[in-house]
Parts: C-alpha cells; structure tokens; sequence
C-alpha cells in the first residue's frame, strides 16, 4: 500500500470523489482506513456502522475443572521430570511424551476457542500454567488453506465471537508460512532484534477480543504468498494474554 494512504488529510481528500457507497467499502480495507473515516467524515456524508464487537458480554468464568485436572496433573509430571534430570536422561522419549500431553490439552480446549481457532488448531505451543489456572493466555498454532484463510474474512457470523472463553485481552498474530505483511502499512509491528525478529499485529480490548477486532487489523495487512496451489497450507501463531 502507498504511504500516502497513511496520511489521515490525504486519504480523505482522494476519498471524498467517491460514491458514498464506495466509501462504505473502504472503511473495511483496513484499520487505519476504518478509523480516518469514522474520525473525519460527517456523519451526515456517510453514517459508519457501529463496530462490529456488539453489545453481547463475554464470559470471564474460568474453563471447567476437569479441563484444569488434566492440565495440573501434566504439569506436575512435567516439573519432576525436569527436577529430577529425567527429561535429558530420556530425550526424544520426553519430547514424545510432552508433545502428546500438550496434543490432549489441546483437545480438551477445543470448544473454548473460536470456531476457526478449534477447527485448525494444530499444536498448543505454550500457557499450560494458564489453563492450570482456568485461563487461556496460551500460544497457539493453527494451520488452514488459502480458501480457509479468505473465508476467515467473508464470514460474518464470526466476527462478533470471542477469540476464546474466557476470554482474552490482547491477541498477537504471527505468520509462519504462507502469508506474508504489507509492510506499508503501519499495522504491522515489529517484534524482536536482528535474526529473530518477526512481524506481527496486536489486538487489545480491556473487555474483551473479537475474532471481528482481530479481522480489522489483519484485512489489507496480511496476504497469502503469491503461488499456483490454492490448497496451499498457511501456518499463523496465535499468542493470547490477560495481563
């Protein structure tokens, strides 16, 4: 995206020669589009919609007990592997080990996550000591297609979910594979120094994150890789916080 669509007087100056109607599209390009328009445009010229997070509350009870047993009982074999040595006596035998524990957690959360989360969760990468707790301030990675990726977008009936329940307070994307950042675009944060610096956008709503507040930052900002295979596969991690 050219920088000068980041300038708030000069998009608008371009945007005023559009139809109205035109203009209501391009309130959904991206966030900072959204927020130019609705922060400069009349009301009268062009009334926005209100935000798409709804009025519906989301829920802070803790996940079920039997969700947190498991998570405790694993956690606490994992802690005596590592007191007691065990974890570099036995190798790729605990990796193993950990990999499935973790694997079953991940099962166990499945219908506390947002439908697009539980249906292509692949791997719960961190936060066992949250779910201990009853909370979900974890690391995910999710895997989908192309076409899986656009309908992430297009589906409305999504928008006003809640990432997770409970939920959360903040939500950072990361690209993996398969998608890539427009980098003109200032929504894309920076995370890291040198060889381990990545990309990312983060969400925060003291009540709570929507899958449809994290749809407005990503729209317009990050893009599949250009290829000839639409089932290609594009991998995200998902960090969820509270703090």
């Amino acid at each position: 995206m050219h920088p000068i669509f980041h300038i708030p007087e000069l998009l608008m100056h371009i945007l005023l020669y559009l139809d109205p109607k035109d203009i209501s599209v391009c309130s959904g390009v991206t966030r900072h589009w959204r927020t130019t328009i609705k922060n400069q445009l009349p009301p009268r010229l062009f009334p926005l919609p209100d935000s798409i997070s709804g009025s519906r509350k989301l829920s802070r009870e803790p996940l079920p007990a039997a969700i947190r047993d498991v998570a405790t009982s694993i956690q606490i074999q994992d802690e005596c592997c590592i007191l007691s040595a065990q974890m570099l006596e036995l190798g790729d035998e605990y990796l193993c080990w950990r990999e499935g524990t973790h694997a079953q957690v991940l099962e166990k959360i499945r219908p506390h996550l947002h439908p697009f989360l539980a249906t292509n969760a692949t791997e719960l990468m961190s936060g066992l000591d949250s779910v201990v707790r009853g909370y979900l301030e974890t690391g995910l990675q999710t895997k989908c297609t192309r076409k899986e990726f656009a309908e992430l977008f297009e589906n409305n009936a999504w928008l006003a979910e809640s990432m997770t329940q409970p939920y959360v307070k903040s939500v950072e994307v990361y690209a993996r594979r398969g998608a890539e950042w427009d980098l003109s675009n200032r929504s894309a944060i920076l995370r890291g120094r040198e060889t381990w610096a990545r990309y990312m956008i983060r969400v925060e709503r003291e009540r709570g994150v929507r899958m449809g507040d994290v749809v407005d930052e990503l729209r317009g900002v990050l893009v599949p890789e250009t290829s000839d295979v639409d089932d290609q596969s594009i991998l995200l991690e998902w960090r969820f916080d509270s703090a």
